[in-house]
Parts: C-alpha cells; sequence; structure tokens
C-alpha cells in the first residue's frame, strides 16, 4: 500500500522535483524518494528510486510553521533520518494535508508498536549492492550500506534566484535554516555539561534530612539537576485534589541541599499526585535555557488515575534538546507486563502540544528515565538475594531482574542504556507488603 505526493525539494539552493511515496508492508512504513524523467510522471518507467527512508526510531518530520502559510508561499516539511537532513516544499491543499498526516500516522504507529524494533527486510532490496542487515536493534550494521540507501546524486547548484531575491522570504528563511544545519558542524563546538540525575521514593515523608549527602556529594557541581520524588503524598486529599503541603516542603529541602560550589536556576517543577520532578540549571546556563514544557500522564486506577504513571519536563539548551521524565510503574512481583504497558503509555500519551507538530518523549536529542520503576528480582532464594547484596556481586542478580529481561528483549526501554549497579544499598524487606525499604 503506498501514499504518493508531487512535491519540490530544496537541496542546496535550488529546487528540484521529486515525487514521495509513503509504502506500508506488514505495518512497518517506508518513505521513497523518486526521481522522475517528467513531471507529472506518466508511466512507471519514469521513475527512478533516489533513496529509501525507513521509519523507525531515527525518522523526524516536522513543518516549518515559521514559513507556513506566510505571504502566500507553500508549506515547508523538514525530514531527517539517521544522518540525512531533507526539506521539501509542498503545494498547501487537501493532498498535501492528507499526506504529511500519513507521515505523521505512520510515525504514531511505529510509536506504539510492542515488542522487538522492525528489520525492513522488505526494503533490502532497494539499497544498492543487494540490500542491508539490521541487528536486534533496528539500527543498520553497516554504516555504508545505510548511506546508500540514503544518499542521493550530487546536484549542480547555482545560486542566483536566492542571491538575488527572486523567491519569496519565506522559502529563502526556510532555505538558509536547511544550509545552516547541513553546515552546523563547521560553526558550533561541543561542550561537556555534567548532568546529575536523582531519584527518590520518599512512602509519604516528609524531610527530616540534609539532602547534601545526597545531592552534593561529588567535589564538583554538576550543570544540571533532575531530581524525582514518588510517593510524595500518600493522603486521600492528594489523591483526589491533587494538592499537598509536602510539594513545597521537599523543593524547599532539594534547594538546601544543591551544590554549594555553584548557583542554580529553578527550570521547571511538575507535580502528578505523589510523582514530582524537579530541574535545575547552574545561572550560567539559564539564559540559554528555552522551550521549557511539562506533561503528565496517568497509568493508575482506571489506567488513568496519577498514582502511577509519570511526569515530565523537556527545554532547549543552545541548540540541543533535553527530556527528563519520571515514572511510578505498577507494582507487585507478578505484574512486569503491567509495568511494561504503563510505560508503553507513558510514551505514546506524553506529548508537548506548546510545539507544532507536538513533541513526544523520543523527539528529542538527550532523553532521561528515572523513578521507581517497581521490577523484581525474581526465581531466586532471598536470602541468595542479600547475600550477594552484602557482597557486591550484582551480575547474578541483574540475570534474574525483570527490568534487565524486559530490557534485553526491547520489551521496555529500547535504545536506552542503564548505567552500571556499583551502589551497595541499605534494605529492608516487609513480605507482607511485598516492598522493599532502602
Amino acid at each position: 500500500q503506498s501514499e504518493s505526493s508531487e512535491l519540490t525539494k530544496v537541496r542546496g539552493w535550488v529546487r528540484t522535483s521529486r515525487v514521495l511515496a509513503l509504502a506500508e508492508h506488514d505495518n512497518n512504513h517506508a518513505l521513497f524518494v523518486f526521481m522522475s524523467s517528467r513531471m507529472p510522471p506518466q508511466l512507471f518507467s519514469d521513475l527512478a528510486i533516489e533513496r529509501v527512508l525507513p521509519i523507525d526510531a531515527d525518522f523526524r518530520c516536522e513543518i516549518d510553521t515559521d514559513s507556513k502559510h506566510q505571504d502566500g508561499v507553500d508549506v515547508y516539511v523538514n525530514i531527517s533520518s539517521h544522518k540525512l537532513k531533507l526539506l521539501f516544499e509542498m503545494v498547501p491543499g487537501v493532498k498535501t494535508s492528507n499526506f504529511v498526516g500519513e507521515i505523521f500516522r505512520a510515525i504514531e504507529v511505529f510509536t506504539k508498536r510492542r515488542g522487538p524494533p522492525p528489520e525492513f527486510q522488505w526494503l533490502h532490496k532497494y539499497a544498492p549492492g543487494g540490500g542491508t542487515q539490521r541487528n536486534s536493534g533496528g539500527s543498520c550494521q553497516d554504516e555504508s550500506l545505510t548511506d546508500a540507501l540514503l544518499e542521493s546524486p550530487e546536484i549542480s547548484v547555482p545560486r542566483q534566484s536566492i542571491a538575488k531575491g527572486a523567491t519569496p522570504i519565506a522559502a529563502r528563511e526556510s532555505v538558509i535554516k536547511y544550509q545552516m544545519a547541513m553546515k552546523e558542524q563547521h560553526y558550533t563546538y561541543t561542550q561537556v555539561l555534567k548532568v546529575y540525575v536523582a531519584t527518590w521514593n520518599v512512602n509519604g515523608q516528609p524531610p527530616t534530612v540534609n539532602l547534601s549527602d545526597w545531592l552534593a556529594k561529588d567535589p564538583e557541581p554538576p550543570d544540571i539537576y533532575a531530581i524525582g520524588f514518588q510517593e510524595l503524598d500518600l493522603s486521600k486529599e492528594a489523591f483526589l485534589f491533587n494538592d499537598t503541603p509536602r510539594e513545597e516542603e521537599w523543593q524547599e529541602a532539594v534547594l538546601n541541599g544543591l551544590h554549594k560550589k555553584a548557583r542554580y536556576h529553578k527550570v521547571a517543577l511538575v507535580r502528578l499526585v505523589g510523582m514530582m520532578l524537579l530541574v535545575f540549571v547552574q545561572e550560567q546556563h539559564a539564559a540559554y535555557v528555552r522551550g521549557i514544557a511539562t506533561e503528565t500522564v496517568g497509568t493508575g486506577i482506571m489506567g488513568k488515575m496519577g498514582n502511577k504513571g509519570g511526569v515530565g519536563v523537556r527545554f532547549d539548551l543552545h541548540s540541543t534538546s533535553l527530556c527528563f521524565v519520571n515514572s511510578h510503574l505498577a507494582a507487585h512481583v507478578e505484574e512486569y507486563e503491567r509495568r511494561n504497558q504503563d510505560y508503553h503509555d507513558i510514551c505514546s500519551r506524553m506529548s508537548f502540544t506548546h510545539f507544532m507538530p507536538p513533541k513526544g518523549i523520543k523527539d528529542h536529542d538527550q532523553v532521561y528515565w528515572l523513578g521507581d520503576l517497581n521490577y523484581r528480582i525474581t526465581e531466586m532464594d532471598l536470602k541468595l538475594v542479600k547475600e550477594h547484596i552484602d557482597q557486591g556481586n550484582y551480575e547474578p542478580l541483574l540475570e534474574y531482574d525483570q527490568l534487565h529481561q524486559q530490557h534485553g528483549v526491547k520489551n521496555v526501554f529500547a535504545g536506552y542504556q542503564e548505567g552500571h549497579i556499583t551502589f551497595r544499598p541499605t534494605y529492608k524487606y516487609d513480605p507482607g507488603t511485598d516492598n522493599w525499604d532502602s
């Protein structure tokens, strides 16, 4: 099945005609870009595949809202995949609207899918030299073959029409943005920033200790703090009215516990019942923070209430987009599939709607996920578990850890990297409530 649209591709300051087709096979989608010997094409033989873009975790599509419908000009659509960036100019109308809508629907289908990422074997025949091989993570193992799928013939680039102002202002702005994005490595530099991520299930208790030992233990201060809490307040009032004095109490405790070698600016606070996320940046970075947005998703009672779920904060720092998600997933040993479902619900429903199109969690350069995920160690004797913990011997435990298992088969957190477990917790286990207090 396919949808097609004739349009113009802006490449290096010149318009060249192309034909797009959105193809579907077994509920997996790909975008085909065709060159044509004549426009509009009359026969299939008029078309030649220029590149194929699988709609996977690396595929992005955004409408350039700065130029949309200005001065009666066309709609500009930015598409990126892996290392490739493309800018398309499309004529406004029902056909364009439907086609772009189908692209966004295909992205949503991929986002909501369960299990291992697709391998897109049906696209292998379209790659020069016989096709691509993909690993279990869904990314191409051979980058040269990926480039072969995506690369295009070089185009001679006359620039006079842009230089003379022959094109509309909005069109020139979009082309300039595109060209700057293609050459950003020539005028940008990389700066390494330290991000401190912390999470604590406080079991409804007020702060009674100084948090400096937790938040300011490192010799040098971090550039960014992301601090998450769960079960901030277990009262009925907090659940029914989403109002609690614990928010102010813990926020004040955090402010007092931040590293004393730096001054910090609060980027955002977001809370849903007992889940709270605080994000700070050093004051020297505050002027470069923009695009701040927060969102909440409840996955608790009836799949909607806020006793379980996630809260998120996103923002841009310089030219890097960051997203932090604090979650509290379903409890109890046997409910690992419900925890998986909670994770997928948060991914699909957390949408920062201040942007067009709205940005999801995956639509960021860096994503940090923290919280009480509630996955358990199963199929191992409790006494043996405690012995391994006392000895700091975590490898045998990870083998039986539900999160490690589910992540390994790509059921949850595909593409995420978990930090090494090096801390030695203190613990108290209550078999009556199936809880570990640490």
